[in-house]
């Protein structure tokens, strides 16, 4: 899969601008996750290739505040 900065950049604009007032609480949110996929444990488990989409959300919605 290629990375495409304007595509990242589009869902990024319409991810805040539907967030609204909870803006704030997204980016802690946010914030939360990357640190959470900066560890490399964590990062092995939500890409799993044989972990399915529902059971990596999941785990990260128990890791998440």
């Amino acid at each position: 899969m290629r990375y495409s900065p304007t595509v990242a950049y589009r869902y990024a604009k319409a991810l805040f601008l539907g967030a609204g007032p909870q803006s704030d609480e997204l980016v802690r949110t946010l914030s939360v996750a990357a640190k959470l996929v900066e560890n490399p444990t964590v990062r092995e488990v939500i890409l799993d290739p044989t972990l399915s989409r529902k059971k990596a959300s999941q785990i990260m919605s128990k890791l998440l505040p």
